[in-house]
């Protein structure tokens, strides 16, 4: 997990082949084990990593992935941060229909969280 979160602060301060070498490594890691919160964490900073590099489809399959393995385990705050880059993702190609149901969604997740945790 470390290393995922570690790719995700590299990804979010620009520096894009250190998010990616740490992410693959973290997702190779994972691997040997069936699932881990690792995996859609280093899901969701490889696909911080090419939002900012302006590669919307790859940024979009990674965080569509991570959003699936977060949500076959109920993880809502990571199912949050994804759904937000998702928006991102979508608002960048002018996708405004779907990059509003996306940031609903990741708000009704967030909230939903919080009150979880209460």
């Amino acid at each position: 997990l470390t290393l995922a979160l570690q790719a995700w602060v590299d990804a979010n301060r620009g520096d894009y082949d250190r998010a990616d070498q740490l992410a693959h490594e973290s997702l190779r890691i994972t691997q040997a084990v069936p699932f881990t919160e690792a995996t859609y964490a280093a899901h969701l900073a490889l696909g911080t990593a090419d939002f900012h590099r302006e590669r919307l489809d790859d940024a979009e399959g990674h965080l569509q992935e991570g959003l699936r393995l977060a949500r076959q385990v109920d993880q809502r705050e990571s199912m949050g941060w994804l759904l937000g880059m998702l928006a991102r993702v979508f608002m960048q190609r002018g996708d405004w229909a779907t990059a509003e149901r996306t940031a609903q969604e990741g708000l009704q997740v967030a909230q939903s969280a919080q009150h979880a945790e209460t």
